[in-house]
C-alpha cells in the first residue's frame, strides 16, 4: 500500500516511469531466498493499475533467481507489456567473476540456492531468460577481486563470450 501510495503521489507530481528500487524485485516479500510469486505479482498488479503509470523499471534483478524462477520473469513480463503497451524492461544485474571458485570465496550466496560452482550456468541461462523476455542486462564485472588468478581471469572471459548476442550492456569495475 506504502508503495502504491509513493507511486501515486510520483504520478500526481508529473512523474509517468515508475522504477522499483531493490536489490532484488523478485525476491520482494521473501521469508527467505525463494522469491513469493503472489506477493512479486501482486506488487506489479497495483503498481500497474496506477492510472497514469506508462512504463515500470526494476533497479536491480538477482541473476539466481531469474535462473530458478523464470515464469516469474515472464509473468512480470507478459503483465507490464499488456497493460502498458510497452514492449521491454530492464534492470541492474551483478555478474561480478566468471569464476566459480571466487563465487564461492567472496559471494557464496549469489548462486543460492545452486552451488557457486554453477555460477557460469547461471549466469548465460539467466542472460537468455532475460533475452527471451526482452528484458535489457545493464551488468557489472569486478576485476581485480582478492585472490583472483590469470585462470579465473581467464573464466570471466569465455563467460563475456557466452553472453555475446545477448540484449545488455556489460560494465567492468576496479575492485577498489
Amino acid at each position: 500500500e506504502r508503495i502504491v501510495r509513493d507511486v501515486a503521489v510520483n504520478v500526481k507530481a508529473g512523474q509517468t516511469a515508475i522504477s522499483l528500487h531493490s536489490e532484488d524485485v523478485l525476491r520482494y516479500g521473501a521469508k527467505g531466498i525463494a522469491p513469493d510469486e503472489e506477493r512479486v505479482m501482486n506488487l506489479f498488479r497495483h503498481v500497474t493499475a496506477v492510472k497514469g503509470i506508462e512504463r515500470i523499471g526494476t533497479s536491480h534483478i538477482s541473476l539466481a533467481s531469474v535462473y530458478h524462477e523464470p515464469e516469474l520473469l515472464s509473468a512480470i513480463s507478459e503483465l507490464c507489456y499488456s497493460v502498458l503497451d510497452r514492449d521491454w524492461m530492464g534492470a541492474q544485474t551483478g555478474i561480478e567473476t566468471g569464476s566459480g571458485r571466487l563465487i564461492a570465496k567472496h559471494m557464496r550466496g549469489k548462486a543460492a540456492p545452486s552451488p557457486p560452482e554453477k555460477w557460469h550456468e547461471i549466469v548465460t541461462h539467466a542472460f537468455g531468460i532475460l533475452d527471451d523476455n526482452n528484458w535489457f542486462n545493464a551488468a557489472t564485472m569486478i576485476n581485480g577481486l582478492p585472490g583472483e588468478t590469470a585462470d579465473d581471469v581467464i573464466k570471466s572471459i569465455e563467460l563475456i563470450e557466452d553472453l555475446k548476442g545477448t540484449s545488455s550492456i556489460i560494465v567492468p569495475l576496479n575492485f577498489v
